[in-house]
């Protein structure tokens, strides 16, 4: 537990799982772009053909991919390129917070209509969804974390 009383090895894992999610969007991005079945355990090629496999009209990998890499970047920024905990101002973590919040929300969303609705889910859809709530719990821990050093000075 010590581990994840550092910000920065909390950054660092979300930098982590951020490349991760990329990677699976965009793989995912691929196999929505090809005219084949997708194979996996489940059912990913029905979950593919469904009518909830976009939002707003666009694709879900894409959005995935737009999600992770803004999360990606901005974490490398502060790790590597600012080395501070804030780039513009204090209340941006809010803003961060208020980001990875929305695609927690939303990856839960999304999990509900394969479990309630179409009655089947997608491997890809499940790794991404576990990697969601991984970074919204280490991020929620960065900032209990750092209320909690507020609190004692």
């Amino acid at each position: 537990m010590k581990f994840f009383c550092k910000s920065n090895n909390i950054d660092f894992l979300i930098v982590l799982l951020g490349i991760v999610g990329t990677i699976l969007c965009l793989c995912l991005a691929y196999l929505y772009s090809i005219p084949e079945a997708i194979h996996c355990f489940t059912n990913c090629q029905f979950v593919r053909e469904s009518e909830y496999s976009s939002f707003l009209g666009i694709s879900l990998p894409y959005l995935g991919i737009i999600f992770y890499s803004i999360i990606t970047i901005y974490f490398v920024l502060i790790l590597f390129i600012f080395k501070k905990k804030f780039i513009f101002k204090s209340y941006e973590r809010y803003i961060v917070y208020l980001f990875i919040t929305i695609g927690f929300v939303f990856s839960i969303y999304l999990t509900y209509i394969e479990a309630v609705i179409l009655e089947a889910f997608c491997d890809y859809c499940l790794i991404s969804a576990f990697i969601v709530t991984v970074i919204f719990v280490l991020y929620s821990i960065k900032l209990l974390l750092q209320v909690d050093r507020i609190k004692q000075n």
